[in-house]
């Protein structure tokens, strides 16, 4: 390994030195390869650091100096990385990039971005007067330790700094906060009589929430296509994506969210009431209304007939309508962990349980919801010792 040093202007020394080689494509002779680094500081300094840059090529460390910046970094990162993520994870990943990574870091150099510099960010979001939960910063800290790796593999930087972090944040466990997002049976009952006051779509659509613990995507992408209601059966095969006149849809979360299920009869009735109220109200309005085939579409506004808006339900008429019933306040993914909890509690086995809220494992529901478990267990020693006592 080779490597020389020359003084270009006083306190400024050119540093050159051989990286490998290369290989003539016309004759298929090996070329040596040659790196020219500028270096300001003495000559002692110079000759110490031409020396550290050796023993990285000779470990194979090398990482050529660049300019590209922290901002510069995580956009290319993004656009390369893009099309593998899920519509939504996508918007998600932009959007924290976007907002709060570039905003954060993205003027430092790439290859200066330090641990320090990270954990320093995130206590200033910590801070912040909007301040972000622990799951949302996890989020960040994924991106972060994503792109970071991706550089290091292409040889950006040494090392990738998000995994030196110390006070790394951490993700909720899932079933942390589920508990106090449950409605006991009574209060569940009070909310679908008030929601059934609201109007069929209001009734058929939170009573298909809590019946069957759909995600709020998959009840916002649900099309007439995928409910039989002679066979009291709903096909879950698409979440909404991006509501609008245009809407986007996707597949389910995962493989397992394609899923067929039963409905009780009770519903099937309010889905029946609800379709005939549909097509009245889409023959009064025939010349404003966008019939896109969804279960469930606006009524109200300038946009009838296009998807639910999917952000403002919890805030706005699902809100709305708990404070009218007098039940405790809980987001809309509530209904989802209530349907789960109630189910569980009323002896349902879990591998059921399981399959219609669309989970890949059975150890992921039992992880949501042990806190629904301890009854089962309890009922099942009951019943064991009536059997054999």
């Amino acid at each position: 390994m080779r490597g020389h040093i020359r003084e270009r202007k006083p306190g400024i020394w050119e540093l050159a030195f051989d990286i490998g080689y290369d290989v003539d494509l016309d004759t298929g002779k090996r070329r040596r390869k040659q790196k020219f680094v500028t270096f300001h500081g003495t000559k002692r300094k110079a000759e110490r650091k031409l020396r550290e840059l050796l023993g990285d090529v000779e470990k194979g460390g090398f990482v050529e100096p660049s300019k590209i910046t922290v901002g510069e970094w995580f956009s290319t990162w993004f656009k390369s990385h893009r099309e593998s993520l899920k519509p939504r994870t996508r918007e998600t990943y932009w959007h924290v990039i976007e907002s709060h990574l570039i905003p954060g870091l993205g003027s430092i150099p790439l290859q200066r971005l330090t641990s320090v510099n990270i954990e320093r960010y995130f206590q200033a979001k910590r801070s912040d007067e909007k301040r972000l939960s622990e799951s949302t910063l996890a989020m960040h800290q994924a991106i972060l330790h994503g792109a970071l790796s991706s550089a290091k593999k292409k040889r950006f930087v040494h090392e990738n700094e998000a995994q030196l972090v110390d006070g790394k944040p951490r993700h909720r466990k899932a079933s942390d906060g589920v508990r106090g997002q449950c409605w006991e049976a009574h209060e569940a009952r009070r909310f679908l009589e008030v929601a059934s006051k609201a109007g069929p779509q209001q009734s058929a659509f939170y009573n298909m929430a809590l019946e069957l613990g759909l995600r709020k995507a998959e009840l916002c992408g649900l099309k007439w296509e995928d409910i039989n209601l002679e066979e009291c059966k709903v096909t879950v095969a698409r979440q909404l994506v991006k509501p609008g006149s245009a809407p986007v849809f996707g597949d389910p979360k995962s493989e397992s969210g394609k899923r067929t299920l039963d409905i009780s009869v009770d519903t099937a009735k309010l889905l029946l009431a609800h379709r005939k109220h549909q097509a009245e109200f889409k023959m009064r309005y025939r010349d404003s209304h966008r019939d896109h085939g969804l279960v469930f579409a606006k009524e109200t506004g300038s946009a009838l007939g296009d998807p639910l808006q999917m952000n403002n339900l919890g805030q706005r008429e699902f809100a709305r309508l708990a404070k009218e019933a007098g039940v405790r306040s809980i987001k809309f993914h509530g209904l989802r962990h209530t349907s789960a909890t109630l189910a569980l509690n009323a002896g349902v086995p879990v591998k059921v349980v399981s399959h219609r809220l669309g989970h890949g494992r059975t150890e992921v529901t039992m992880n949501i919801y042990a806190h629904a478990l301890p009854s089962a267990q309890k009922e099942a020693a009951a019943k064991m010792a009536s059997l054999l006592r």
